[in-house]
């Protein structure tokens, strides 16, 4: 934002204190240090400051107005990310920003205050600058760098040109949606003129909301393949024709397009597919967990989560031969929203799970083996801070004791609940493959044994409704004899255990 000092000091200002407004209402709301870390509150209150700096004016009152706005907007992406993210695993984007920026012009426009946007720039020699390089573009050109450079919610062929030099900086395959998204908004503009004609001014919110949209689906939430690129495009497509309809309806209202059709097309496609992960695989689309999005390059190289028949592929989250001592729609606890979950022990040749009478944790077989991740994924909960029961005695209260949650997509999580003491060896944010340790079998939460609790869930919620689902690739034994089963589901009394073993895990 600082750059934005050397062209127009009020809107760098503006957008700094806008940063500033909305990471100290987090603060305020008490959310966590990591996730002020992300950026996320100072992103959509430095935009908030942008956007209304060229609206509202260059004088104090703007400043103060860009406090409340982005106040405004720090408080919708706090609710935002409880209701979108945590929940249903989406991303926010820049949802606060628009609805706070819209409320903000809207009530200056019914109190009549002048809201006319003006070029960014305060000095002469930038808008000399500005016009020079204008002058040797193409029209086409010109239009796509405008377009560009409302990244930064700016009209400016100057910041268009290092919008895209930032961008093929962080991805050549975000560079190529980027051009990619301009072609098909241009197309779809040429098709709509043809029928109804497009209002003037309203090609640079188009061609900027396709592109958007043709980024965001074209390999950085949705892992690059061409069934993605052909959605991507697809969905730009659509994006620009949403665009070019609601313009007139705002513009009567005093308001801007801003990236609307773009967060609501990328959400709407984002839910659809996390909806029904299983069968968006099949399709070839592969949603990126939030905690993995970085770049569509480093998208395509996260560990595959689904094997060739397009079903998730989960190993049994142990080493050596564990007994199903409760399995799906189990009497005890496994019902309801819960119905489809196990409860894993190790017993010995007697049928026994502990040594003597077990009465200490220590005195059960399965007490400290290790717990492995079923599946690729993303760290993204860990408690390990409850203290073991003595048996038989449970903790009512905390419920799940120390417990582990990966997500492997949207919509798909593992929960291991159980865990010893501070007996987990992953952090939140830890990525992990299938095999790796997570931590160590423990006796913690509702739970008068150590045993370890498994289920496959639609959200990152403790307890939340399970799925459906089959281990792949491991032993069944009867009377000593193992039976490889390729998929299935261990039911209760089943002695277990994965293909690959480790020497003197098994009992």
């Amino acid at each position: 934002m600082c750059f934005f000092l050397f062209l127009n000091p009020w809107v760098g200002i503006s957008a700094c204190l806008g940063a500033v407004a909305a990471t100290l209402l987090a603060h305020a709301l008490r959310v966590s240090k990591a996730l002020i870390k992300t950026g996320l509150f100072s992103l959509n209150g430095s935009l908030v400051g942008l956007i209304l700096g060229p609206y509202v004016g260059n004088n104090i009152m703007m400043l103060l107005i860009t406090v409340a706005g982005a106040a405004l907007a720090g408080f919708i992406l706090y609710v935002l990310l409880i209701q979108l993210s945590f929940k249903r695993g989406l991303p926010v984007l820049t949802v606060p920003f628009v609805i706070s920026s819209w409320v903000v012009l809207l009530a200056l426009h019914y109190l009549d205050a002048e809201t006319t946007p003006k070029l960014i720039f305060l000095f002469d020699w930038a808008t000399r600058f500005e016009s020079a390089i204008a002058d040797k573009l193409s029209t086409n050109l010109s239009l796509f760098f405008r377009s560009l450079s409302w990244i930064f919610f700016q009209d400016s062929v100057i910041l268009g040109i290092t919008a895209f030099i930032i961008l093929l900086l962080h991805s050549r395959i975000m560079g190529f949606f980027a051009q990619a998204g301009f072609l098909v908004s241009m197309a779809v503009i040429s098709l709509i003129q043809v029928f109804t004609g497009v209002e003037s001014g309203v090609e640079v919110w188009a061609v900027f909301n396709s592109i958007f949209i043709a980024m965001m689906l074209g390999g950085l939430f949705v892992t690059l393949t061409v069934q993605a690129a052909m959605l991507a495009l697809t969905a730009a497509a659509i994006g620009t024709a949403i665009t070019v309809f609601i313009h007139t309806p705002l513009t009567a209202q005093g308001l801007p397009v801003l990236n609307f059709p773009a967060n609501f097309v990328t959400l709407l496609v984002l839910g659809i597919i996390g909806g029904s992960i299983v069968k968006a695989h099949k399709f070839g689309l592969n949603p990126v967990p939030l905690v993995n999005v970085s770049s569509p390059e480093k998208s395509v190289r996260l560990p595959k989560i689904f094997s060739k028949d397009k079903e998730i592929k989960l190993a049994l989250p142990f080493w050596g031969v564990w007994c199903v001592a409760q399995g799906n729609h189990g009497n005890l606890t496994h019902w309801g929203k819960g119905s489809y979950a196990w409860d894993f022990v190790v017993l010995d040749s007697n049928g026994k799970s502990s040594k003597g009478i077990g009465r200490l944790a220590e005195d059960y077989y399965c007490f400290g083996l290790p717990v492995i991740a079923p599946a690729p994924g993303v760290v993204v909960k860990v408690e390990d801070s409850v203290f073991d029961n003595i048996p038989p005695d449970i903790n009512a209260e905390q419920n799940w004791g120390n417990h582990v949650i990966i997500q492997h997509g949207p919509n798909l999580y593992s929960e291991l609940s159980h865990f010893r003491y501070k007996g987990i060896a992953v952090k939140v944010g830890q990525s992990v493959v299938q095999g790796d340790l997570l931590g160590n079998t423990g006796n913690s939460g509702r739970s008068m044994e150590p045993h370890l609790h498994y289920q496959l869930q639609k959200t990152i919620t403790l307890g939340s409704t399970t799925v459906p689902t089959k281990f792949s690739d491991y032993f069944k034994y009867d009377d000593g004899l193992g039976t490889l089963i390729k998929k299935g589901v261990p039911n209760l009394g089943d002695f277990v255990s994965n293909v690959v073993q480790i020497p003197g895990s098994q009992v």
